[in-house]
């Protein structure tokens, strides 16, 4: 089952998305909310798997509320649509939230149905990911999202000028930033140690760790021994149990 939060404050406006929404396939559920603030107490008390949000509402811009779902910890990789007005067409807008796409108002059916299917879709694979326990979490980069299994991450550190890099056994990429604290958060799991301050290390890919002086040590990785990140003194213990356990 898909849950499908819709924010509209026009109610036939929203009862029509929400038809279409539930038309599209089975197994999925349209949550409905007016406002702003009435979404954000269905995001809590529900599981809610991608949202359609509209710009204008009448307690809180559709922005404002994409920023405050972000904030929820579980909620930070929601897939989300913009539903907008002709005149508010602003992509660079919506890269920087992340947005999976944006349809313009009024809407077309046959252009909304496209964009649900599509939607539900990757949302569904996603899921998948998840039950086969090759979970993967998506990041934005220049051409748009990348996903990475987390088996296949090495690690993930803070880089200046608000960028992330995720480091894999075949590739480094640099990304559009995400706190560490949130990864940790939907990941939900030991599967990923905070090495330094700005790093969190793949625990279950580490081969051994050398130490370079009394505070420092290097971490190397199973398969791709070139790669390595830094162990500072305050993490170490906390990696060093958690690789005890593997």
């Amino acid at each position: 089952m898909l849950n499908i939060l819709i924010v509209e404050d026009d109610e036939p406006t929203l009862r029509y998305c929400a038809e279409i929404i539930e038309r599209v396939g089975k197994n999925i559920k349209a949550y409905t909310a007016r406002s702003g603030n009435e979404a954000l107490s269905i995001l809590q008390q529900n599981t809610i798997d991608g949202a359609f949000l509209d710009i204008e509402l009448p307690d809180i811009d559709g922005l404002s509320l994409a920023t405050k779902i972000r904030d929820i910890d579980k909620y930070h990789f929601l897939p989300i649509v913009f539903a907008t007005g002709h005149d508010y067409d602003h992509p660079e807008t919506y890269k920087k939230h992340h947005i999976f796409d944006y349809i313009s108002k009024p809407f077309d059916e046959s252009i909304f149905q496209e964009t649900t299917i599509r939607f539900t879709n990757e949302i569904k694979a996603q899921k998948k990911l998840i039950h086969k326990r090759e979970r993967a979490l998506p990041f934005k980069a220049e051409e748009g999202n990348v996903y990475y299994r987390l088996e296949d991450i090495l690690y993930v550190e803070k880089c200046p000028g608000k960028k992330t890099l995720v480091v894999t056994k075949k590739e480094k990429r640099v990304v559009s930033y995400i706190p560490l604290a949130k990864i940790k958060a939907a990941i939900d799991d030991e599967l990923f140690a905070y090495c330094t301050k700005s790093c969190i290390v793949n625990v279950s890919n580490i081969v051994k760790i050398v130490s370079i002086s009394s505070k420092t040590w290097d971490i190397f990785f199973r398969g791709a021994e070139d790669i390595k990140c830094s162990l500072s003194y305050n993490y170490r213990v906390k990696v060093t149990e958690l690789l005890q356990k593997r």
